[in-house]
């Protein structure tokens, strides 16, 4: 039995409640990253292939591909040392005629320490060179159908002088009749996330979809409190901005990267699941959501005051 399970069954004899260890990264992983989506045409698609591993740990630094697609490597950024792993970021691009594509690096293996082995899929990437969106199949060549010939211009200002006569109706008729409801007032940042984090633990959901849920609802949830564009960065940068930032503690930024690396390597490696893993995290979780929206309400006087301050500028 491993030391783990040790622990865990000790505290669950214990009548105490199951908690999850720091999971720690993984020895090796493979990350692709395009550095634009959409580019014009005849420009190339830059492509970052970044490579971790710890001691021990050999791979072959992967190239990207895709059907259609020349690949050119333009050099590599590394190794450098980022706590116990090393990391060494390779540069390609990617040229071919105007169209959508799907980039992606074919499953290999990577060896480790005892004859360990390690089986890396980094996740597709999806481009477009020359379009402004998916060119796939016939509906990519569909001629252009002949416009229909134009109605009578009477038709026409008959059409629009029955509209805005019965657009006037209906809105006589509501003020005379219906008075205006004020709309409802937004549903809180926190108390959304809430709502969504159970609605999607009462799902028929696997872990990998859970993994991913979780990660959108917390990026959602700090990118509405915060500002900071969390749905559009990744886990690392969300880690970085937390650090510079004020808002979270210590103890809270270490709960945040948690979750956001747990969910990471579920979705990425499948590392983790099960229901002691999400418990885990949905403490740290609603300890963070928590914590931000204390603080929200504590800054919101000081937010009425600014107001007041610039109607009185």
């Amino acid at each position: 039995m491993s030391r783990n399970a040790v622990i865990l069954a000790v505290l669950v004899g214990c009548g105490g409640p199951p908690t999850l260890p720091a999971l720690a990264p993984p020895p090796v992983d493979v990350q692709l990253r395009v550095v634009q989506p959409k580019v014009a045409a005849g420009e190339p698609v830059t492509v970052e292939v970044e490579v971790w591993r710890t001691d021990g740990w050999t791979l072959q630094v992967p190239q990207p591909m895709s059907e259609g697609l020349t690949v050119s490597a333009k050099g590599v950024d590394g190794p450098v040392v980022v706590a116990d792993r090393t990391r060494l970021t390779a540069t390609f691009e990617l040229a071919g005629e105007d169209g959508s594509y799907v980039i992606g690096i074919p499953s290999f293996e990577a060896t480790g320490p005892g004859d360990q082995t390690r089986t890396l899929e980094p996740a597709r990437l999806f481009v477009d060179i020359g379009v402004s969106g998916p060119q796939v199949g016939q509906l990519a060549e569909v001629a252009e159908v002949p416009p229909e010939p134009p109605l009578d211009v009477r038709w026409i200002a008959a059409g629009v002088l029955g509209a805005l006569a019965l657009v006037a109706f209906v809105g006589w008729l509501v003020w005379r009749v219906v008075r205006p409801k004020p709309p409802p007032p937004p549903v809180p940042a926190d108390v959304a996330a809430r709502t969504a984090w159970e609605q999607a633990r009462a799902s028929d959901l696997d872990d990998h979809a859970l993994a991913l849920a979780l990660s959108e609802i917390l990026r959602t949830f700090l990118q509405e409190v915060t500002g900071f564009p969390a749905m559009s960065r990744t886990s690392s940068e969300i880690i970085r901005w937390a650090h510079s930032s004020d808002l979270l503690d210590d103890h809270l930024r270490s709960q945040a990267r948690r979750v956001l690396e747990a969910t990471d390597r579920l979705k990425f490696a499948r590392e983790g699941g099960g229901t002691g893993f999400f418990d885990a995290l949905e403490t740290d979780f609603l300890a963070v959501v928590a914590a931000l929206t204390v603080s929200r309400s504590d800054d919101a006087p000081e937010a009425d005051d600014l107001d007041e301050g610039d109607a009185d500028a």
